[in-house]
C-alpha cells in the first residue's frame, strides 16, 4: 500500500531554539540517518532535552530538522538535525549544538504509511506532502520560506515531527502517522 496524506494544516510557531546534533550528507549511512536515531535512543540524549523548558502547544516529542542553504540563488548545503524545539535562548547542554529559528508559519502534513518499509521518509514522502499542502494554496512555490538568515546565506527549514502517540499507534494495516512540516511565508 502507498503512503497517503491524511491531514494538511497551517500552524504558527514561536521563535525556537532547536537543540540537538547536526549531520550532513557525508554522515548518511546507506543514504539515511536512521543509525543516528538509534544512537540517540541508545544514549538517552532526548532525556537531557526533555528536562529543559518546553514550548507550550508543540505536541512533537522529537524532530528531524532539515535545512537547505541558499547562496547566489542555488542550493548549497544540506543539514539534518536530530533534537527538539525548545524555548528561545535556552541554555545549550554540553555536547549539543543549536540553531535559532524565528517565529513563523509552518505548513504541516500528516503522512500515513508504514514506518518499517521507510516509505514515510525521504523524497517521495516530501514531494507528496508538498503537492497536497501547496495544491490547496495558490502559488505554492512562492510560499516556501527560504530567507532565514545564516552567517552569509539564507536557509529553508523543514522537519519530520515525531509525536509519540501518532508514531506508536499502528492501524489495522500496521501504518502510523509522521508529522511533516515546512516553514512558509505568511500571507
Amino acid at each position: 500500500m502507498a503512503i497517503e496524506i491524511t491531514k494538511v494544516f497551517m500552524k504558527h510557531l514561536p521563535s525556537v531554539r532547536f537543540i540537538g546534533k547536526m549531520y550532513t550528507d557525508n554522515d548518511r549511512v546507506n543514504g539515511m540517518f536512521g543509525k543516528y536515531w538509534d544512537d540517540w535512543h541508545k544514549n538517552n540524549w532526548f532525556k537531557v532535552l526533555k528536562e529543559l523548558p518546553q514550548i507550550e502547544g508543540i505536541d512533537i516529542d522529537a524532530f528531524g530538522l532539515m535545512g537547505i542553504e541558499f547562496k547566489d540563488g542555488t542550493h548549497q548545503n544540506f543539514q539534518y538535525w536530530i533534537g527538539m524545539m525548545l524555548q528561545e535562548n535556552t541554555d545549550v547542554p554540553e555536547g549539543y549544538s543549536y540553531v535559532d529559528i524565528p517565529e513563523g508559519d509552518v505548513g504541516i502534513c500528516w503522512i500515513h504509511g508504514n514506518d518499517e518499509t521507510g516509505e514515510i521518509y525521504g523524497e517521495n514522502a516530501h514531494n507528496l506532502c508538498m503537492e497536497n499542502m501547496f495544491g490547496k494554496l495558490d502559488g505554492w512555490y512562492k510560499r516556501i520560506r527560504n530567507d532565514f538568515k545564516g552567517k552569509d546565506t539564507d536557509w529553508c527549514w523543514f522537519f519530520e515531527g515525531y509525536n509519540d502517540s501518532r508514531m506508536s499507534t499502528k492501524d489495522e494495516n500496521g501504518k502510523i502517522i509522521l508529522d511533516y512540516g515546512i516553514y512558509v511565508k505568511s500571507e
